[in-house]
């Protein structure tokens, strides 16, 4: 896997896995390979084997999630990500995934929400005013943009500074 031979990987993981078939990381580094092969529901078979033994298992929700979303399969991600942020409601970074999904399937307000909470619970990401501000423009709230943007600048996210000369002076 470090050496990025993933298909040798994928056959010592599978080897692996006939000699311990509980073994979960076996099933976490092989759908790692799969996914690095683009070989998504190979990854997303893995992923589940190990979710129908622990539904809860929200890292293993995310990775699923992820391959689901290389597929296009937005909705499934989604559900995923609904359910693991169910499971670890104080987990940013899941907000944040569902967000960056949310854009994807055009829902501008749900993903400001997402980032709303973001905000709260991962108080050292700045560039999230950054992306609120983007957010703000698509539905034309120009002045909640302009607040965000000063947010990011007067937290030293640079790129704020083209975006907050453009359309907030």
């Amino acid at each position: 896997m470090n050496a990025r031979k993933y298909t040798e990987a994928e056959q010592d993981f599978t080897k692996t896995l006939s000699l311990n078939p509980v073994y979960k990381e076996a099933y976490y580094y092989r759908g790692q390979s799969f996914v690095k092969q683009t070989k998504y529901d190979l990854a997303i078979k893995d992923y589940t084997h190990i979710l129908d033994k622990d539904p809860r298992s929200v890292p293993f929700l995310k990775l699923r999630a992820e391959a689901y979303s290389e597929k296009k399969q937005n909705d499934l991600a989604l559900d995923d990500l609904d359910f693991a942020i169910h499971t670890a409601k104080l987990e940013g970074d899941l907000y944040k995934r569902r967000a960056e999904l949310k854009i994807i399937l055009q829902d501008i307000e749900g993903a400001l929400k997402d980032y709303h909470t973001v905000e709260k619970l991962m108080p050292k990401y700045k560039m999230v005013h950054y992306i609120k501000g983007n957010l703000y423009l698509e539905i034309k709230e120009t002045d909640f943009a302009c607040e965000e943007y000063k947010i990011a600048l007067d937290n030293a996210v640079v790129v704020a500074d083209r975006a907050y000369q453009e359309h907030c002076q």
